[in-house]
């Protein structure tokens, strides 16, 4: 997917599963905290404790162009620099009925239209969901039909990328 400047953002993608990543360094992302258990209905959850493994059905990823870990939140986390990202095969537990994402995210600015997130994109064009900066480079999540539908939930802001820990 083109960004705002007509350039093609990094992208990660096996099967249906892909994830998109065009930040700057420093960008972590870590997917669950392991201090507390997972909660019950957990279809999947990477950590990023040292691996791209998956800790529920073992729908494990693999690290790409250096992509690589720096502490975390909890524990460690994954690090992006706009080159690098996880690949994830396809699995229908990514295919819900209904849907919960969270991540814990840590950035100074990402820019804009930057994907921390995404599922099935449609030749590069959209997913069916994905967790990315919008064009005003605060964070959104949306829900994508594969024709014309996208549900697009409010804008947390660009306040969000304050150099913290925050938990989207």
């Amino acid at each position: 997917m083109p960004n705002a400047k007509g350039t093609r953002l990094p992208i990660l993608m096996v099967g249906l599963i892909t994830i998109r990543l065009a930040v700057p360094l420093p960008f972590a992302v870590s997917f669950a905290q392991t201090c507390l258990p997972p909660p019950a209905g957990l279809t999947s959850w990477w950590p990023g404790d040292g691996t791209a493994n998956e800790m529920v059905y073992g729908n494990n990823g693999s690290l790409f162009n250096g992509a690589t870990f720096t502490t975390g939140e909890v524990n460690q986390a994954f690090t992006f620099d706009g080159a690098t990202f996880v690949k994830v095969p396809n699995s229908p537990v990514l295919e819900p009925a209904n849907l919960t994402v969270d991540a814990w995210v840590r950035s100074t600015g990402p820019g804009a239209f930057a994907y921390i997130l995404s599922k099935g994109a449609r030749v590069c064009r959209a997913a069916s969901y994905a967790l990315f900066t919008g064009g005003s480079e605060g964070l959104f999540f949306y829900v994508f039909d594969g024709s014309s539908n996208v549900v697009l939930s409010p804008d947390a802001g660009p306040g969000v990328w304050d150099g913290n820990w925050r938990h989207v």
